[in-house]
């Protein structure tokens, strides 16, 4: 199963967590996998090589993957990354509804 958690602070996203494999298919072959593996790594891409704003990520082979806005964000930044966030998990949820039972969401505030 794949856990992703969104973090928020103060009700506004800065982040999330994804963690684990779906387990619809082998290894290089889950689609479910490739498609959470494609938003969320897109979804890092905009915030720091699109957009320019500030943010931390890290990528474990293990199949995990961080990404957090840094305190240093305007707060036009902010918006720009609430916005990318929300896509994201806009983006997740659909792959959910195709493919229930392979996502688990959580929020946390950070």
């Amino acid at each position: 199963m794949i856990r992703v958690t969104f973090l928020h602070q103060n009700g506004r996203p800065v982040g999330f967590i994804c963690t684990g494999h779906a387990g619809f298919a082998e290894a290089g072959s889950d689609i479910v996998c490739s498609a959470v593996s494609a938003l969320a790594q897109t979804a890092v891409l905009g915030l720091v090589e699109v957009a320019h704003i500030p943010a931390g990520y890290s990528v474990r082979e293990e199949g995990s993957l961080r990404c957090t806005i840094g305190g240093d964000a305007t707060d036009a930044q902010r918006k720009d990354a609430a916005l990318l966030l929300d896509t994201l998990a806009a983006g997740l949820l659909a792959v959910d509804e195709s493919y229930p039972g392979y996502l688990k969401f959580s929020d946390r505030e950070v």
